[in-house]
C-alpha cells in the first residue's frame, strides 16, 4: 500500500505526534485502508493488537474489516455495542443466556407497571394525556439513553424540541414514568436477567465501566454518528490512551436517531485533537467530484490522479425498468418510488431488493394498524387507508412538526398501496406481510434498491438517483439541522458511483 499525501502525515502524527487527532475524510478517501496503515505503523513502533482498539458501526463492517487485517485482529476490532456487551460481562455474575437480550425489554416493563396498555386497554400514561401515541414512551425512553441525559421535565422538552417529536402534554409525568422504568430496567441488569441493545451502550457509561487494561490506542471509524452515549463509552475505552477519530462531517445524516448532529466538531473539541484532512476519492470519477464541489464549495473533496472522467446523465423515470441490469444500485430519498420499481423488476424476471428490513417492518406496522381499522375487510383496503390517513394528518395537524409526519406518513402508504395493488391474487393482510418481507432484505441483491439513508458505504459501478427532486426534503418548521442533514444526503448519493451516475429527473439544483 502507497500511502497518499494525506496519509503520511497522518502516520507520521502517529509516529512523532502527540495526543489525539481526527482525520476529517472525504467520502471514499479509503478510511478502511488508512485505519489498517495507522494499525500497521502501530505495530511497527512497537504496540502489539491487543494494545489497540479498532471501533467499527455495524457487524457487517466489522467483519469486512477483519477480513481487511487479518485474523490476528480477532480481538482488535469491534462495533460498540459488543465493547459495551463485553464490559458488562466482564463486571457482571451473569452467566451469558440466549435469552439475555430483548429488544422489547422496556416496553415490557412499562406494560407491567401499567403505563402502557395491552390487549386494546390503554395504559396509565394514555389514560392521563401525558402522551397521544404509548410508543412515543418507548421513543423517548430510548433517546434519553442514547443522549446521555437524566430523566427529568427539562430534559424530555429538550428531546422533543430538538427531534421534533410528537407532544408530550405533561412531561412533569412522563419523566417520573421513564426514570421509574430505567430504574427497573438497571435492576434487571444488575441482577443480570434482561438487557436491550441500548443497554450495551448507556449502562456502561453510567456505571463507568473501563476495560481491565486501557488500550495504547483507539482507532474509530464514523465518528460523525456518534451519540453523546457512544462517544463517552469510547473515550472510557481509550483511559489515558491516545486516540484517531475518522470521519466525515458531511456524511452526518444519523440525527433523526439520536447522533449528534455537530459529532465531529463535538470530538475535536472534547479531546482536543489535531485535525488531519484525508481529501482524495479513491471512489469516484472526476466528472461527479466536480459536480459536488459546484453544489458543495466548502467540501475539499479530490479525484486522484489517475480517476476516470466518468458521466453524468440525465435521463427520464420510464427509461429506467428498460437499463437496468445485475450490478446496479438504484437511490432515493424516499421509499414509495423504489418499492412501486422493486415490483416492476422483480415482473420483468429481475432479481431485486429494498434494503432496509426495517423499513419493511414501519409498513408492516401502519398495514396493521390500517387492519384494525372499524369494519375493515380485505376488499375495502384501500378505502380504509384512505380513512386512516385523512384520521393520522388530522392529528399531525396539532404538531409543530406535522408537515414532516405526514409526508412520512404519505410515502409510506403510498408503497402499502402499489403492495396492495401489486398483490392482484391476495385475500388477506398476511399474505401482504409476507410479500413485504420478500421486498425488503438487509443484504446486497443483483440489483440494489436504497433510500439514501441506507446507501452510506455502499458503491457501485452504476447509480442511479430516482425523484431527485425530492432532494433536498423540506417541510414547514424544520430545523437547520435537519436541513443540513437532508444536504449531506445529497452528497451521499452523488458520491457512491464509480463510473456512470445517472439523475432519473430534472432537479432544481442539477439546473
Amino acid at each position: 500500500m502507497q500511502p497518499s499525501h494525506d496519509q503520511k502525515d497522518i502516520l507520521n502524527w502517529l509516529t512523532l505526534g502527540q495526543g489525539n487527532a481526527c482525520c476529517k475524510a472525504v467520502a471514499g478517501s479509503g478510511k478502511s485502508t488508512t485505519l489498517k496503515m495507522a494499525a500497521l505503523r502501530l505495530i511497527e513502533d512497537g504496540l502489539t493488537p491487543a494494545d489497540i482498539k479498532i471501533i467499527v458501526f455495524g457487524k457487517a463492517n466489522s467483519v469486512d474489516l477483519l477480513g481487511k487485517f487479518g485474523e490476528e485482529w480477532r480481538n482488535s476490532i469491534s462495533t460498540l455495542h459488543s465493547v459495551g456487551w463485553s464490559l458488562l460481562k466482564q463486571h457482571g455474575k451473569f452467566k451469558h443466556r440466549p435469552d439475555l437480550i430483548n429488544r422489547f425489554k422496556y416496553r415490557s416493563i412499562a406494560v407491567e407497571q401499567g403505563l402502557i396498555g395491552q390487549f386494546g386497554r390503554p395504559g396509565t400514561l394514555k389514560e392521563l394525556g401525558v402522551f397521544d401515541k404509548e410508543s412515543d414512551f418507548t421513543k423517548i425512553l430510548d433517546l434519553m439513553r442514547l443522549t446521555n441525559l437524566p430523566a427529568t421535565q427539562a430534559t424530555i422538552e429538550s428531546l422533543v424540541q430538538h427531534f421534533e417529536l410528537a407532544p408530550v402534554w405533561k412531561p412533569d409525568l412522563a419523566a417520573e414514568a421513564i426514570k421509574l422504568v430505567l430504574d427497573i430496567g438497571e435492576k434487571m441488569a444488575v441482577e443480570g436477567e434482561c438487557f436491550d441493545f441500548n443497554d450495551q451502550i448507556w449502562l456502561p457509561v453510567k456505571w463507568q465501566l473501563a476495560p481491565q487494561t486501557h488500550y495504547k490506542f483507539l482507532l474509530v471509524d464514523e465518528c460523525q454518528d456518534l451519540n453523546p452515549a457512544q462517544l463517552q463509552l469510547s473515550l472510557q475505552l481509550a483511559g489515558q490512551g491516545r486516540i484517531l477519530m475518522v470521519g466525515d462531517p458531511n456524511q452526518s445524516i444519523m440525527g433523526f436517531a439520536g447522533a449528534d448532529h455537530r459529532s465531529y466538531a463535538t470530538i475535536v473539541n472534547r479531546i482536543q485533537a489535531k485535525e488531519l484532512p484525508l481529501s482524495t476519492c479513491y471512489r469516484c470519477p472526476v466528472s461527479h467530484l466536480k459536480l459536488v464541489r459546484l453544489l458543495y464549495p466548502h467540501i475539499n473533496i479530490q479525484p486522484t490522479a489517475t480517476a476516470v472522467k466518468g458521466t453524468v446523465s440525465r435521463m427520464n423515470e420510464v427509461e429506467l425498468e428498460t437499463v437496468l441490469k445485475p450490478g446496479d444500485l438504484v437511490l432515493s430519498r424516499k421509499t414509495e418510488p423504489l418499492v412501486t420499481l422493486c415490483i416492476q423488476l422483480v415482473g420483468l424476471g429481475l432479481v431485486a431488493t429494498v434494503r432496509g428490513k426495517d423499513i419493511g417492518e414501519s409498513l408492516k406496522h401502519d398495514l396493521g394498524a390500517i387492519s384494525q381499522m372499524p369494519n375493515f375487510t380485505y376488499a375495502t383496503f384501500l378505502d380504509c387507508l384512505g380513512t386512516y390517513q385523512a384520521q393520522m394528518n388530522a392529528r399531525y395537524s396539532e404538531l409543530k412538526n406535522g408537515d414532516q409526519q405526514k409526508s412520512s406518513l404519505k410515502d409510506r402508504l403510498d408503497a402499502l398501496r402499489a403492495i396492495y395493488k401489486a398483490q392482484s391474487t391476495a385475500q388477506r393482510v398476511s399474505e401482504l406481510e409476507a410479500y413485504i418481507t420478500t421486498l425488503f432484505s438487509d443484504d446486497s441483491s443483483s440489483i440494489t434498491l436504497s433510500t439514501c439513508h441506507k446507501a452510506k458505504g455502499l458503491e457501485a459501478e452504476r447509480v442511479f438517483l430516482l425523484r431527485p427532486e425530492d432532494m433536498p426534503l423540506v417541510w414547514k418548521g424544520q430545523l437547520l439541522w435537519q436541513l443540513e442533514q437532508e444536504h449531506n444526503l445529497i452528497y451521499v448519493a452523488l458520491t457512491r458511483s464509480k463510473q456512470a451516475l445517472f439523475i432519473v429527473g430534472d432537479p432544481e439544483w442539477l439546473r
